[in-house]
């Protein structure tokens, strides 16, 4: 028989606690007019073999990182500075291609005593989608 105890005391409720949260490295907002670039990456395009794909963040802090990589599929591809916002901010880009398939990545920066990671959850982003052939029109 399925019933409830209303004379059962409650549970207290289950909070978890918050992600640790940095401002360091964060999403760019502008565009560029190029066909496979915007903030981070453009998801919504795929591409083909061949297909240049550019990976970008900013990097917000007072000393240069030691390490300024995106890691795409579990490979590290070091990132260089591509535009200086403002004293604390650089615009960090990676360019590469793909090989066919669905693929996933995230940034990892670290300098003398710290390091950083986006997305912040360890849950790498994904995309791009790779087709193995080129449709024209």
């Amino acid at each position: 028989m399925d019933f409830f105890n209303f004379s059962q005391t409650p549970r207290p409720a289950l909070i978890e606690p918050m992600l640790p949260y940095s401002g360091v490295l964060t999403v760019p907002t502008a565009r560029r007019r190029s066909r496979h670039y915007s903030a981070l990456l453009d998801l919504a395009r795929g591409g083909w073999p061949g297909t240049r794909f550019t990976y970008s963040v900013n990097y917000t802090n007072t000393t240069k990182p030691s390490v300024h990589q995106v890691i795409v599929d579990g490979t590290a591809i070091n990132m260089t500075p591509a535009k200086v916002v403002n004293s604390h901010e650089t615009l960090y880009e990676a360019t590469d291609t793909l090989s066919p398939g669905t693929h996933s990545y995230r940034f990892k920066f670290a300098d003398a005593g710290n390091s950083w990671q986006l997305p912040v959850n360890n849950v790498p982003f994904s995309g791009p989608q790779v087709a193995p052939f080129d449709l024209t029109t």
